[in-house]
């Protein structure tokens, strides 16, 4: 991706009104599938499947990442100038999903159609090709991220090869491995992207780190689960919870001019020139 050299001083209220419209429509459809989150303490099975009580654990990954994606893009809807990154990372997601789960099953490219509504209407869409970021990247945070990813994607990648060795089946039972996979690359995807501490990088980091919070009470609370990472997983979990929170707090901290009180003193402003939404 290349770094745009001009940002737009600001948008017309029409594009306004339009990401506000199509990004609304977006998180209300999101949020029919939150339910997955009480999977941990309760059987949800809001999309007819044969056996959901043997699907807790993969109800609850899929909910938790869930709820960051729509956490992503309700604040990109409250703060769209200061909120690039939370819109790229939806672009990049609705990309990445769709790559993993329309070859298990094409419907899923009316979900994507949806998704792509958020970035097509984002007011700034300089901002969607730019890396620049006021302060640079988190050095502590891309650690923790490479590190957690480094776990998650083989994870994911086994996820895929044994979805492609199973027969097609009908309805959404058949696709549980594949919905897994995408999930924990969306997981693994969100951390390195807020490394970059572009604007909105602290809804992404510490999203990060209570969706890992979430996954460890889950991983915890249904050890013997199909694909759970049992308590010893959960306990990886929490410790990468932790470590995305230490590392987010010590990157959010002033630095230099900032420290004096000269500047904001927070990464996670827009880029100089924006006006306010």
């Amino acid at each position: 991706m290349s770094i745009s050299k001009a940002v737009p001083r600001t948008a017309s209220r029409r594009r306004k009104i339009a990401f506000l419209i199509a990004g609304g429509l977006v998180a209300l459809a999101l949020l029919t599938a939150s339910p997955n989150v009480l999977a941990p303490w309760m059987v949800v099975n809001i999309e007819g499947q044969a056996n959901p009580a043997d699907l807790r654990w993969d109800h609850a990954l899929e909910g938790g990442v869930d709820v960051l994606v729509v956490v992503c893009l309700v604040a990109s809807l409250a703060r769209p100038a200061q909120s690039a990154l939370l819109v790229q990372y939806l672009l990049c997601a609705t990309v990445l999903a769709a790559a993993v789960i329309v070859p298990f099953s094409a419907l899923f490219l009316i979900n994507v159609a949806l998704l792509l509504l958020v970035p097509l209407t984002y007011p700034y869409r300089r901002e969607l090709f730019s890396l620049k970021s006021r302060h640079g990247p988190s050095v502590a945070m891309l650690a923790v991220a490479v590190v957690a990813a480094a776990v998650l994607l083989p994870i994911a990648v086994q996820a895929l090869r044994t979805q492609a060795t199973l027969l097609r089946g009908q309805g959404s039972d058949f696709n549980v491995l594949a919905t897994n996979a995408e999930h924990l690359m969306l997981l693994a995807f969100a951390g390195l992207l807020a490394a970059t501490r572009r604007p909105g990088w602290q809804v992404i980091a510490f999203g990060v780190a209570a969706t890992y919070a979430y996954l460890a009470a889950a991983s915890m609370l249904l050890p013997n689960q199909p694909h759970s990472w049992g308590v010893a997983g959960g306990v990886a979990s929490l410790l990468a919870a932790a470590a995305f929170g230490i590392a987010v707090t010590a990157a959010s901290r002033p630095v230099g001019p900032d420290a004096h009180g000269s500047r904001t003193g927070s990464a996670d402003a827009g880029p100089p020139g924006w006006a306010q939404p």
